[in-house]
């Protein structure tokens, strides 16, 4: 039988926790093995208890979410962290993907989807709030045009899918039987075409630009919280 993915959860709000303990622990597939409402307390926890996922708002009492990423990410079993905010913050997106942020999320009620955002990160995969998503352009770049689109062949498509699935390489080129080297040169030949200059770039601009249908997202879970490739 497989293990449940153990979740830990930081929010100076009872009422927040409480409701995020109440949704995942409804998931046979998920358990809850601690909160707390502090990041001085969460960090302590944290290197006893080495949950596989920690979900922390980014406004603490005492230090910043971000803080407690950077501190989760120094641990022997570094945990996957989803961020959480109430509110858009342009340089705190920025600082929680610096600091090795697996995932950031808008506590928007129609679309806070932490069920599959958790599942999502465990995999590998980055989730980010699709408003988000233009911070994380570099500033001036603009969306690939269909023109640019009409350009990739079928086996391109299948890599772009693959890298917004997370897929490394290796493992690119088990799933399309392609020896590496053929790989790296596919995956040079659509970051050039999109007009992107890393992975992370490549699949923002492909979701803005409909190239990568966020419905179909595997972390999406009705199209809400689409992966990144990392």
């Amino acid at each position: 039988m497989t293990q449940p993915l153990t979740v830990y959860v930081v929010d100076d709000h009872p009422v927040v926790r409480a409701g995020l303990r109440a949704l995942l622990a409804d998931q046979p597939d998920i358990n809850v093995v601690g909160e707390q409402s502090t990041a001085v307390a969460a960090i302590a926890e944290l290197a006893t208890l080495l949950p596989a996922v920690v979900i922390t708002d980014i406004h603490l009492p005492d230090r910043s979410g971000v803080e407690v990423c950077r501190a989760a990410k120094l641990l022997l079993r570094a945990p996957r962290v989803i961020l959480l905010s109430a509110f858009w913050n342009e340089p705190l997106v920025a600082e929680a993907f610096a600091a090795g942020a697996d995932g950031y999320l808008l506590k928007h009620a129609e679309r806070f989807d932490i069920v599959n955002a958790v599942r999502a990160v465990a995999r590998g995969e980055k989730v980010v709030d699709p408003e988000l998503l233009p911070s994380l352009l570099p500033r001036g770049a603009t969306s690939p045009s269909r023109a640019a689109a009409a350009r990739l062949t079928d086996r391109e498509r299948q890599l772009l899918a693959l890298i917004a699935r997370g897929y490394t390489n290796p493992m690119i080129a088990q799933e399309l039987y392609l020896s590496p080297h053929t790989v790296k040169e596919y995956v040079s030949r659509v970051l050039e075409k999109v007009g992107a200059s890393n992975r992370t770039e490549l699949i923002v601009r492909a979701m803005e630009s409909g190239l990568i249908d966020i419905a179909q997202a595997p972390a999406s879970g009705g199209g809400s919280i689409p992966p990144i490739g990392g």
